[in-house]
């Protein structure tokens, strides 16, 4: 078994383990307008992802580590093939709660991470 298999083994693991389900509401926004639906990449159901809410340490290399309060998801990168950005949502299927993805950045182990807020009720 290789390095690379092992690891989506283990990523397998942790969602089978921890994983819970997210439905992907691709978003685009311009410059002094309200966040819309983006034709250009579809909406997916069911995505596998870790939900984490409690307070975490980021290290930037030259700059001071702090803690951020901000909810994250972290995902094996197939699951969102055509990628995330900001102002994206993710919906909890556990909770119904949607949220507006900030950041995207990957963890170093293969996963990416995403920083969430919560996102406005749609009109």
């Amino acid at each position: 078994m290789s390095y690379d298999d092992a690891l989506a083994a283990v990523d397998d693991t942790i969602d089978a383990v921890y994983g819970e389900s997210f439905d992907f509401q691709p978003m685009t926004a311009g410059p002094n307008r309200r966040a819309s639906p983006d034709p250009a990449r579809s909406q997916l159901s069911g995505i596998l992802g870790v939900f984490d809410d409690n307070a975490s340490r980021v290290d930037q290399a030259g700059l001071t580590p702090r803690t951020m309060n901000l909810p994250r998801v972290s995902f094996q990168p197939y699951r969102l093939p055509q990628g995330v950005k900001a102002p994206d949502v993710l919906v909890r299927a556990l909770t119904g709660k949607r949220y507006e993805v900030i950041a995207s950045h990957p963890d170093g182990r293969g996963r990416i991470v995403l920083y969430l807020k919560e996102a406005p009720t749609p009109l």
